[in-house]
Order: structure tokens, then sequence, then C-alpha cells
């Protein structure tokens, strides 16, 4: 059974979400509308008068701090300060605020995995209140390059943020590294530690938002050789001595007497060992990097060098002597003992910065039986279901030939877009009463939008006994419950949606197939 019990409470908010976003000419409309159909709406949802009484307060108080920029009040400085004046202004508390809030915390408990180099274009939709939660793995010492473009003329800000996960669970699970300022496009974070970290991506209440994004992560330290020709041959972790002991880092071949490099400022120690042979020992406060078979150092005892400053040459001196000419390099961190180097030395970055793609979020119809929605955009990634020809969806970001999409059932994963059109309408409804449009099919349904009686909506599509509707004008979409059967149709839309249908199906020995 459908529960009304977020209408009654999200009501008021589609008032002042109405007045907030057409601007306070319609402030008296708004009022009016109390009186009116939204009053019988409001009876019928079970508001009680001192709920109507409310929305006039609310909308009052909105009108007085509007010219400040933000449904919060003043413009905040944070994520965290516009949390905070969502509660003390009692916003915390309506049905919008509380999914506002809740939006923020899912990001952060339920975020979509990705690999550096990342770059998508996207948008979000003000009566959604979404955020977005982008996790990824990188390494100590490696640094987050985010740029951040804001498209079209944003009504509010966009907080975006860099989080650390902590492992193992502690309280205070996700620690804000670094926030985008107001006035920024762009940040250079400096990773503390190896693990995860995620980029968080929300709107002010009330706002629509588009964007590009771009994430790429920098080497946390230079390549020791200084050559054309190096490769990594051996690598951490491999057994020597017949297995008595394991690789402690990673051997890069190189021609002898290839130049060896400082990856970092600190004291350097050139000493001769058996294993080893000529060595130098670099250590900076917490690490210490260790350079073996040389040819030769390129000075004698103890010095402070720089980064990038030449301190030996590749050889095979000790151990190595059978072996061709190489640069075995190990990385110490203090507590935590021999890690692993390569990672440290890998850079994810875009060799050209990619074109930011045009989009807008909307709904779209899938023409392709049995389309994998996949876990990420990639062919090689899990499928999370099929989906049917004719599926309605809603998009929110673009990566490359993929959009980020999210089912009526709430499910989120990403399409091929070759596989989708833009949704035309397939028919018309008659509205006969006062109407909420809702956001999603499931329990946990909002309503985005009123309709007054005698409009008539577009019918977009439909999900089990729902239909997707738009207004005329597309400024008002959403669901409704109810039969979907006799919905009056063109002969024209009739014969595009059974074409929609059966587009793509391919049959083999064994049944369908299925599209990415």
């Amino acid at each position: 059974m459908f529960d009304a019990s977020p209408l009654r409470e999200s009501l008021p908010e589609l008032i002042i979400a109405s007045m907030f976003k057409t601007g306070m000419h319609a402030f008296r409309r708004i009022c009016d509308a109390i009186n009116s159909p939204a009053r019988a709406i409001a009876d019928g949802c079970g508001l009680v008068p001192a709920s109507r009484v409310s929305v006039l307060a609310m909308c009052l108080w909105l009108a007085a701090c509007a010219d400040e920029g933000s449904v919060a009040g003043k413009a905040p400085a944070s994520h965290e300060e516009f949390a905070r004046q969502l509660e003390a202004n009692g916003l915390g508390q309506t049905a919008m605020g509380r999914r506002w809030l809740q939006s923020a915390r899912t990001a952060l408990t339920e975020p979509l995995e990705i690999v550096p180099p990342y770059v998508e274009s996207g948008g979000f939709l003000a009566h959604r209140a979404a955020a977005l939660g982008l996790i990824f793995e990188a390494f100590d010492g490696q640094t987050l390059h985010l740029t951040f473009e804001r498209r079209g003329e944003p009504a509010g800000r966009t907080f975006v943020e860099v989080f650390y996960v902590r492992e193992p669970l502690a309280d205070a699970r996700h620690v804000r590294l670094r926030s985008l300022g107001v006035d920024e496009s762009a940040l250079e974070v400096p990773l503390p530690y190896d693990g995860k970290y995620i980029v968080r991506l929300q709107p002010e209440l009330l706002v629509d938002a588009l964007y590009n994004l771009r994430l790429e992560l920098a080497a946390a330290v230079p390549f020791p050789v200084d050559t054309e020709t190096d490769a990594v041959g051996s690598f951490f972790g491999d057994p020597r001595d017949a297995g008595s002991r394991l690789h402690e880092g990673i051997d890069i071949f190189a021609p002898r007497n290839a130049p060896v490099v400082a990856v970092a400022r600190g004291r350097a120690t050139a000493r001769t060992t058996p294993r080893g042979g000529n060595v130098v020992w670099l250590r900076t406060a917490d690490r210490s990097y260790y350079y073996a078979h040389l040819e030769r150092a390129a000075f004698n005892g103890t010095r402070t060098v720089s980064t990038g400053e030449v301190i030996g040459y590749v050889g095979n001196s000790g151990n190595a002597v059978t072996t061709p000419t190489h640069l075995h390099f190990g990385v110490y961190r203090r507590g935590y003992g021999a890690m692993d180097p390569l990672p440290r030395l890998a850079a994810r970055m875009f060799h050209s910065v990619p074109e930011p793609l045009e989009f807008s979020p909307r709904h779209v119809r899938t023409h392709a039986g049995k389309l994998n929605l996949r876990a990420e955009p990639d062919t090689a990634s899990e499928i999370l279901e099929r989906l049917d020809a004719g599926s309605i969806v809603r998009t929110s970001a673009i990566r490359g030939d993929w959009l980020r999409v999210t089912t009526p059932a709430d499910v989120s994963g990403w399409i091929h877009k070759d596989y989708q059109n833009d949704a035309e309408p397939v028919g018309r409804w008659q509205v006969v009463a006062p109407t909420l449009l809702l956001d999603t099919v499931t329990g946990n349904a909002r309503p985005v939008a009123l309709v007054a009686p005698d409009e008539e909506l577009d019918v977009i599509g439909s999900y089990a006994t729902h239909l997707l509707v738009q207004n005329a004008d597309g400024q008002k979409t959403g669901w409704i419950a109810g039969p979907v059967a006799g919905i009056p149709m063109s002969a024209e839309a009739a014969d595009e949606d059974a074409e929609a249908a059966t587009a793509g199906v391919e049959s083999t020995a064994g049944g369908s197939s299925s599209f990415d």
C-alpha cells in the first residue's frame, strides 16, 4: 500500500521550492495557493491548520533571506556550515531537508567506485536533493588533482570535498581533507595514507547544477632512473634465495651508467655491502629510499641532496654480477617497513585534457533488448540488471560513451549511449484532480511537483502501475500512480513504441543476446 506520509511532510516544501525557484514575484500566488488547490491537497493529505500556518511562516522567512543567495540564509563557507544552517533554521526537520542530509551521508557510505584518471560531465536536479560520492584507491604521497567546472549559470553553490576513509571502521570514519573554495575550480590534495578516498559533490538545497569533473593522481615520487629505456622486470614480493626471503623492492633494468636520481630531498649516504654492492640510502623525515647494485655512487660519505639530483649510476654490483644491469629500488616507511614502490611511481594522469561533453540530466528510453546495466562504465564490469527495450531511465552523468543512469526502482549503473534516445511522449493524460508528481516509484517516493485539474500531461513511459508524465513546457516531470491500461496513444506513437520494443534484439541458438 502506498505510504502518504512523505506527501504530507513534503507538500509545504513544494510551495516553498516553487517560490524560491520562481522568485519573489510569485509570493502572492503561493500564498493564494495555500487557500485554494494546494489547501485542498493539504486537507486530503492530512495537513493540520498549523501546518498551513508554518508554510506561510517559512515563505516569509525565505523572503527575508532570499537576497542572501542561499536557502539556508547567508552564503555558507562549507558543506558543514550549510548543514548547520539547515538545522538551525528548521529546514533540517523537513522531508526535503532530511533528504538532503541523508543524501550527503549516503554519498559517503555508498559511493560509486572509479579508477583515476577519471572524467565525467553531470548534473543535479533541485527537487531531488541528491549528492554524489566517488571512491578510489590511492597511495600515500600521491597528489590528487581535482578540476571542477560549473556549467551554465548556477543559482547556488555546489560543495566539492575530499575525504579519507579510515580503516578499520571508527566512529569518525570519514576524514575531510580539503574542500573546494567558493571561487576555486581546482584542488591539489596530498594524500597521507594508502587506502580509499572519496570525492563528494552536492549542491545546496533547491539548486540545479551542471558540472564537468576531472580527477587525476600524480606519482608520489619521480621515477628514479633518468633514462627512456627503463623497464621494471622484477617486482615487490617476488621470492628470492629459493623462497627464503621476499623481494623488498623493484628492479628497473637500464643501460650501465644510466643516471640515478634522488626521488626526494633528504640526507643521502653512500656505502658498499656484500648483497647490494654499491648502494645509496636516502632518508627523509619518515621514509628511506634504497638504491642498490649501482656501478658507482655520485659522491662519497653523507650529504644533503635535492629532488632530481644525480646520486649514482646503474650497474650490477653486489650479488647482481650475473644479471643484466639494473637498479634495485626500495621504499621503507618508519613504522610500516618495506612498501611496494611501483604504485608510488605510477602517475594516473591524462596525456591530454579530455574535451568536456555536453550533458544535462533527463529521462531517456532504451531501444535494445536485454541492455546491460553495468556497475562501471566498462564492458568487463559487473552486470547489475538487464533492461528491456523501451525502459525509461534517468541520466545523471556521461563519461566517454557511457551514461550513468538510475532506473525507476532506484538502481544506478551505466549503459552505453548508443542504445538510448531522448524519451519522447507516447500519449496524453488528462488530470482530473490536483495531482502530485513523484520522483520515483519506490515506497520512499517524494513529491516533485503539483499539477492542477484539467491540465494535460505528456506520457513519457510506464513502470509497473506508474506513469512518467510531464507538462507541455517540460518544467514538471514525475511519476503518478494508477492503472496504465487504456492510455490514449496516436497511431504514430504506437508504431514508435512497438519499434522501440523490438529494436536491437538478436537471437542465437541459446536465446537472446544482451547489449552494451
